[in-house]
């Protein structure tokens, strides 16, 4: 969201041809949100479109291990198995929030 809303979001396109400041300024921002372990194994890239397909490579799979997991969960999502609404709630809330 980040990225569009500052028209960063051509930067990780390879397609595309960006100016010098925005290529900087999207790579600031994405180095900033790495977790320290991730930002010493990716020090070494200096190029948008080719960090940002690398951690692509590395985490878009986890889209076909969580959602399979959490529709299963979903269908024996049973209130009685609670003893509160609250941990009701906060069951289904977690379960959705993996869902999209």
């Amino acid at each position: 969201m980040y990225l569009r809303s500052n028209e960063l979001l051509k930067t990780i396109d390879a397609s595309e041809t960006i100016s010098y400041e925005s290529k900087v300024k999207a790579m600031v921002f994405l180095r900033h949100h790495l977790h320290d372990n991730l930002k010493n194994e990716y020090i070494t890239r200096e190029d948008n479109v080719d960090l940002w397909q690398s951690l692509k490579d590395r985490f878009d799979h986890q889209k076909y291990v969580i959602l399979p997991k959490a529709k299963h969960e979903w269908l024996n999502l049973r209130f009685l198995d609670y003893k509160s609404i609250g941990d009701y709630n906060s069951a289904m809330f977690g379960i959705t929030s993996r869902m999209i």
